[in-house]
């Protein structure tokens, strides 16, 4: 199954190599003219992904829920999944905390008198 943006190629390839009119060439390539027509808006993410780069910077430990919570505060939304698939290809991760040392307790010397 050919997906409708690689037949709407193949139809701008058609008209320009063989100067066929657009309705045959929609009825050889089994698609809608409206599919030729049809222009994606394709949102950008630069915007988002800037901002969410900038927060994760300054937030280190906060995850992608915190983080668009804070988006969303100045007015940046979007939808969540996007804005976990944005995070995960940036590579933005949640820092861990160091493990604390637990504290060696100070051994009593067994030797001692008590009276």
């Amino acid at each position: 199954m050919v997906k409708p943006a690689m037949r709407r190629e193949a139809a701008e390839y058609l008209k320009k190599s063989y100067l066929v009119g657009l309705r045959r060439i929609c009825g050889l390539l089994q698609m809608a003219r409206s599919t030729f027509y049809h222009k994606l808006s394709g949102r950008g993410d630069e915007a988002l992904r800037e901002a969410l780069k900038e927060t994760a910077l300054r937030r280190r430990r906060w995850g992608y829920r915190m983080l668009g919570l804070a988006l969303k505060r100045r007015g940046i939304t979007d939808n969540a999944k996007r804005i976990y698939r944005i995070y995960r290809e940036e590579g933005l991760q949640v820092r861990q905390r160091r493990k604390r040392k637990a504290a060696k307790p100070t051994p009593s010397p067994s030797n001692l008198i008590t009276l």
